[in-house]
């Protein structure tokens, strides 16, 4: 199977927000992110790094807010009111940034597409201040493909805002907002001519930062044909590819750390073995590998390495006599020749399982790199608690 087809074919199911809450009932269709009446087991990560978020009903709160959030990064949580009554179905993302900030996005979806909008938070963690700014009011999330937040956590400055059914407002179909982190000001729609011309009618389903401050895109048309692109910082084509597929995919973890592309992924025939794939801003091939692990992964996690310096990929190995409370985890480097290295590290974590929901990611700590990942601990005879866990070299 054509590696790059791997990640184009399921690129869009992975790559989902982490959180869906509906009311009046909570719906853990998705992920299983909610029991109906247990909200305060919710445990959801950062996409980059070592924080979560719990949700709880709030008892000090004005009576027009039903939730607090309270998020934690290793030496300090902070608390805010987040939700309110309205009956709304709410997608929900965490980002984390180096200067002491976390970012929270809620889109919240009505039945009524004209109340639609998106909040963003953000809680500076040194003091627990926070800010609430609303955008996309009345923007149709399903009608126009959704909306996609760009965050790199080393700058500090802004985020990008992506909407697509931009015509009327910026001239083209996405248009690109930025939101300063320190003003908490959303500036003007501006063009973004990605998905015109050569792919009108195309649906956007992925958007990360590249190197010197392009995007990677992937595209689907409504023949089910896939397109990972690479754009300049005006959304103009610097190059594309396509292929197509020979088999499935069973997991498939993706990195675009230091703005270069990175994947890996087993097969359903082939769960043995690992392939992995970086690509840079151009698209080029910078590395290309298959390791056979000689098990089955349970889960897999990938992280690209600064200066084109290859990949690592975790394997996690599930104890399945003991539910996975027993598990091993292996570190490998791929160099950016393709050789692949002896393990990086390896490990093992006992009594508490991970999460389905979660998966583990990587995150860099000065000059260390670590993974973190969600668990369930038990605490006495058939109760557990959710908890995170780190581990660093």
């Amino acid at each position: 199977m054509s590696p790059l087809y791997a990640i184009l074919a399921v690129v869009h199911a992975s790559a989902g927000l982490e959180l869906v809450l509906k009311q009046p009932d909570y719906d853990n269709s998705l992920r299983g992110a909610l029991e109906e009446h247990s909200i305060e087991n919710l445990t959801l990560l950062s996409s980059n790094g070592p924080t979560k978020l719990n949700l709880r009903d709030c008892q000090s709160c004005d009576t027009d807010v039903r939730m607090e959030a309270i998020i934690e990064r290793p030496g300090s949580t902070c608390s805010f009111p987040v939700f309110g009554w309205e009956d709304a179905k709410r997608y929900v993302r965490l980002f984390s940034s180096g200067r002491q900030l976390e970012i929270l996005q809620v889109i919240k979806i009505f039945h009524r597409p004209g109340n639609n909008s998106m909040d963003l938070f953000v809680v500076n963690m040194a003091n627990c201040e926070f800010t609430k700014t609303e955008t996309l009011r009345g923007y149709d999330y399903f009608a126009a493909g959704g909306a996609f937040i760009v965050f790199e956590p080393e700058n500090t400055e802004y985020l990008e805002i992506f909407s697509l059914n931009g015509e009327k407002e910026c001239g083209t179909r996405v248009c690109r907002r930025k939101f300063d982190l320190a003003s908490r000001e959303i500036g003007m729609p501006m063009k973004f001519p990605l998905l015109d011309d050569q792919f009108q009618g195309w649906q956007l389903t992925f958007l990360a930062a590249s190197s010197g401050k392009g995007y990677f895109a992937i595209v689907r048309s409504a023949e089910a044909r896939i397109k990972l692109l690479s754009v300049n910082a005006d959304g103009e084509l610097i190059n594309s590819s396509d292929d197509s597929a020979e088999s499935k995919v069973h997991l498939l973890k993706m990195s675009t750390d230091h703005g270069a592309f990175g994947f890996c992924y087993t097969l359903d025939d082939e769960q043995e073995e690992v392939h992995c794939m970086q690509l840079d801003d151009s698209l080029r091939v910078l590395a290309n590998a298959t390791r056979d692990v000689g098990y089955r992964p349970s889960f897999l996690a990938v992280h690209n390495l600064p200066a084109s310096g290859g990949l690592l990929l975790l394997v996690v190995r599930c104890d399945v006599t003991s539910d996975c409370r027993e598990h091993q985890m292996q570190i490998i480097k791929l160099d950016s020749d393709g050789a692949v290295s002896q393990p990086y590290a390896d490990f093992k974590d006992e009594g508490c399982a991970p999460s389905n929901q979660q998966q583990f990611h990587f995150y860099e700590d000065n000059e260390q790199i670590c993974v973190f990942y969600a668990c369930d601990l038990s605490v006495e005879e058939g109760n557990t608690q959710m908890t995170v866990r780190y581990r660093c070299f």
